[in-house]
């Protein structure tokens, strides 16, 4: 099953869980989602041979980026 991750530092605002709550019922989409890349990047570490979709603030790409780096 594939896997959708979003992080993002305003994640639960209502335009995005509005986001959120429209693929979900469209698409039947499911979510985890985090607020920061660390939190994301320890459930990453937990997948296993599971293709998985990031949606990434691009406030946190970097940040991201470099944290995967170090610890993936």
């Amino acid at each position: 099953m594939l896997k959708y991750i979003w992080i993002d530092p305003e994640i639960y605002n209502e335009e995005n869980m509005k986001y959120v709550k429209y693929l979900e019922e469209q698409y039947s989409f499911k979510f985890k989602l985090f607020l920061t890349t660390n939190e994301a990047i320890d459930y990453i570490k937990e997948i296993e041979f599971e293709e998985t979709k990031i949606i990434i603030s691009g406030k946190l790409y970097l940040e991201f980026i470099n944290s995967f780096k170090k610890k993936i």
